[in-house]
């Protein structure tokens, strides 16, 4: 029964395209349905916060594909010490659906499945929404599937130290995704280590060579770690270590519905 764990993603090219929260009027119906036509994706615990991340899909419905123009993000921190927000930086790609995945569907013999990659942070609130075009066309039709990972960016060095060796033990901020605490010192964990050259080697500017080099990284004797680019690629290579497992028991995928 795991299999149908999964979000509802309706697409109706009828749904108002987000602008801003702040000075709308829930009592007008123009302002109410930009406000309102969030729907659930993804949800997760990190830092010992529960949250969950909203998404709108825009754009326009040709018989019965739906192609996709924006895709709007919005993440929600339901509770839990630690305020989680974006990055900018998304993107998303078909990915082939193999033999041994849980949504093959013999009722649904031309699904696709898709993977979207967003980018968190921990202590950050300057960007509760992200939006951004797809690269590439999008098509998307009834129970075609979306598959939600994010990938995180260091909290603020500032605070964690995590480029900062000689100082790193004074860390204000043990940052979790990358760092542990072992009595007096602070190191860098071999799965930050792995996240880190992830980072890298998605040439986003997130973690540069020296970032790498100062938190005790050589990126030459780790180039067999073959990252690259793509983000769904990299997924694939961290999966049995640092990233989220395949299983669809967790809450991570949407499945399409076209109104």
């Amino acid at each position: 029964m795991h299999e149908n764990l999964k979000f509802t993603l309706k697409l109706d090219e009828k749904i108002s395209k987000f602008d801003k929260f702040k000075g709308k009027d829930p009592n007008s119906k123009e302002d109410r349905a930009e406000i309102s036509d969030w729907q659930a994706i993804y949800a997760s615990n990190q830092y010992g916060t529960h949250f969950l991340i909203y998404a709108k899909f825009i754009g326009k419905k040709e018989n019965s594909i739906f192609k996709v123009e924006t895709i709007q993000l919005y993440l929600q921190n339901y509770s839990g010490p630690v305020t989680i927000g974006f990055v900018p930086h998304a993107s998303i790609e078909e990915i082939p659906i193999k033999d041994e995945d849980p949504d093959i569907d013999p009722r649904f013999e031309k699904r696709k499945k898709y993977f979207l990659q967003v980018s968190l942070k921990a202590v950050c609130r300057k960007q509760p929404t992200y939006s951004f075009n797809p690269k590439t066309s999008i098509e998307l039709s009834d129970n075609s599937i979306i598959m939600t990972s994010p990938i995180y960016v260091p909290a603020n060095p500032n605070l964690t130290k995590i480029f900062d060796p000689e100082n790193r033990k004074d860390s204000l901020f043990v940052d979790e995704m990358f760092m542990e605490r072992m009595g007096s010192n602070i190191i860098i964990s071999e799965i930050g280590k792995t996240r880190l050259l992830e980072l890298y080697y998605l040439n986003e500017g997130f973690v540069t060579k020296e970032n790498l080099k100062d938190a005790g990284i050589d990126v030459d004797l780790n180039s067999t770690q073959q990252f690259t680019d793509s983000p769904f690629s990299n997924y694939e290579l961290n999966i049995a270590s640092a990233r989220t497992p395949r299983y669809p028991c967790i809450p991570i995928y949407a499945i399409c519905e076209i109104k």
